[in-house]
């Protein structure tokens, strides 16, 4: 019973008791982001081209944006923003993506995301991404979807790793 429980909560079609709520579906894979070169200037590149591969497999663009956040003293400092010091040249941005694509399980549409990211030169051509990408909204099958997805890696120019859940209606 256990195994067909875990089965139907891993394709989005199980529901306690028969009444229908959210089912969280694990993703994981790889992804990669390319700078849009006509959004780049002084201030390094504003949008991002995404691809992500694994049990999701999705297209789309990731767009810098500028909010309000506070360092250690309590400073009000507006991102994108660079931390010099100790940690030199780590950046941290925020973002808002959307991604269409399609998981394993046969749900597709569009997820919005409001994203959280630092990024670490490794070398003059390499860097680190952490990021964490907070479903906002979605369409189609993920209309009202949830979750957290996080990716660590060389996204930028490379290949990075991103693994969370997609919470969804179940059918």
């Amino acid at each position: 019973m256990t195994t067909v429980l875990l089965a139907c909560a891993g394709s989005g079609f199980a529901a306690a008791g028969g009444v229908k709520g959210p089912v969280c579906i694990p993703v994981d894979g790889t992804v990669t982001s390319i700078p849009d070169l006509s959004s780049c200037g002084g201030n390094g590149c504003s949008r991002f081209f995404i691809e992500g591969k694994g049990k999701a497999k999705f297209k789309g663009v990731s767009d810098v944006t500028s909010v309000q956040v506070s360092d250690v003293s309590q400073t009000e400092l507006t991102t994108p923003l660079a931390f010099v010091g100790t940690r030199t040249n780590v950046s941290v941005l925020t973002a808002n993506s959307t991604l269409t694509g399609k998981l394993v399980t046969g749900r597709s549409g569009t997820l919005y995301t409001e994203d959280t990211i630092t990024v670490t030169p490794i070398d003059g051509q390499r860097q680190l991404v952490a990021e964490m990408l907070k479903i906002t909204a979605g369409t189609d099958d993920f209309d009202g979807a949830s979750g957290v997805i996080a990716v660590a890696g060389e996204e930028i120019g490379g290949a990075a790793f991103y693994t969370g859940q997609i919470c969804v209606t179940a059918k």
